[in-house]
């Protein structure tokens, strides 16, 4: 479990560490709010604490952790840069990438234990 945690310390960490970027090299006439940022962390902790919990195996957590920070990163990189008045409505998605990516995970997760559990071992 505390290897699992670490994995998922770090997966938030880089998505945290790629909005404070954004936040720090964007243009002054980008339109999202530092609370968009706050938004995009936590809808992205919860996504992380569920893969946390539901995958088992470490080297499938990792995979989904470096495949949701990336994809979430991607679109809250994109998001927080952007100068149109509707901005604001894509900070909702980085969420939702990183929840489906988490699902996935999960599912994953799961048919790798059942076929560990499926062969006898000698």
């Amino acid at each position: 479990m505390r290897l699992r945690v670490t994995i998922g310390a770090i997966w938030l960490a880089a998505i945290v560490a790629t909005i404070v970027t954004a936040f720090a090299t964007r243009s002054s006439f980008a339109e999202v709010n530092p609370f968009g940022g706050v938004f995009i962390v936590v809808g992205c902790a919860i996504g992380i604490g569920v893969a946390v919990v539901l995958i088992r195996s470490p080297i499938v957590l990792a995979v989904t952790a470096v495949a949701g920070a990336f994809f979430a990163s991607q679109v809250a990189w994109t998001v927080l840069h952007d100068e149109s008045s509707t901005a604001a409505l894509g900070v909702i998605v980085p969420p939702f990438v990183n929840g489906i990516a988490a699902l996935v995970g999960a599912g994953l997760g799961a048919v790798v234990e059942r076929r560990r559990h499926s062969f006898p071992r000698p």
